[in-house]
């Protein structure tokens, strides 16, 4: 009867340069213990239960970074789309330029962090107030920050707030009238759009940032724009990359390619040979 060393040992063969052979023996017993054991040694794994735990925790580890690069990628693409809409209102006004548009972004940014909303909504917002009612520089960031005052003092979104004061801006003042508004008789457009803001300034100044820093829900709005940051910048690392964006440009280059033989050769006795072959094989 064979002894466990010799049921646990495999035969090695090394073939030389010279054509000799040289054989050894392993212990495949032995071997796989001495491993382990150096393993627990290194990971402070002192059994199986032990290792399925880091192994679960290396999972779930792994599984949140790629949550955290996700929704990076996602504020990236929306932060990209935000500025975009900024951008092309703002140019639309003869004599803004491209540092009118960064000078407004970094306002943007700045404000986002007093009043706790992210500056990819703000700016998106701004863009409305921009292209409808043709502002810019001081009047678009005043506008901005009153549609701020405003969604707080009122209770509404930001959108909601920013639609009123962009159509305040074309003559329409329905909206704040019932709110006990009162406008000059005969007066302008522009005219009407400063009276607007600075009824909304006595009645709301402040309101947005005094919510965002004295409440306990305004700091953790200040809190979820600071993670959201963070995340965005990670996300601008991999949208922004030149790289990247070649690789994706050459995959969706591809699939066109493979979509248009595939086009042609639809409905053909090709594909139908094709088809008749599968069915056969798989008979």
């Amino acid at each position: 009867m064979a002894d466990e060393n010799s049921t646990n040992r495999v035969i090695i063969e090394v073939v030389l340069d010279d054509g000799s052979v040289a054989k050894g023996f392993a212990n495949i017993k032995n071997q796989g213990e001495d491993t382990a054991k150096g393993l627990s040694k290194v990971f402070n794994i002192s059994g199986l239960a032990d290792l399925q735990a880091a192994i679960n925790l290396a999972r779930g580890a792994l599984n949140q970074f790629k949550n955290m690069v996700a929704e990076g990628i996602n504020e990236s693409i929306a932060g990209e789309q935000a500025n975009l809409k900024l951008s092309q209102a703002m140019k639309s006004i003869p004599g803004v330029t491209n540092e009118a548009v960064k000078s407004f972004q970094d306002f943007s940014s700045e404000l986002s962090k007093q009043i706790g909303i992210d500056d990819d909504v703000i700016n998106a917002n701004a863009a409305v107030l921009a292209s409808l009612g043709r502002l810019s520089g001081e009047g678009l960031r005043e506008a901005t920050k009153a549609a701020a005052d405003l969604s707080a003092g009122l209770g509404i979104g930001l959108e909601d707030a920013s639609n009123r004061l962009a159509k305040a801006a074309e003559g329409n003042v329905a909206a704040f009238g019932k709110l006990g508004f009162q406008f000059t008789k005969g007066a302008s457009d522009g005219q009407i759009l400063q009276e607007t803001l600075n009824q909304i300034n006595t009645r709301f100044g402040g309101i947005a940032e005094s919510i965002a820093g004295n409440t306990f829900q305004g700091v953790l709005n200040r809190l979820k724009v600071a993670f959201d940051d963070s995340n965005q910048a990670l996300g601008d690392f991999i949208t922004k990359s030149p790289v990247v964006r070649e690789v994706l440009k050459f995959l969706a280059e591809s699939f066109e390619k493979s979509t248009n033989f595939l086009k042609t050769i639809n409905g053909t006795q090709f594909l139908n040979n094709i088809i008749i072959g599968f069915f056969n094989f798989s008979q």
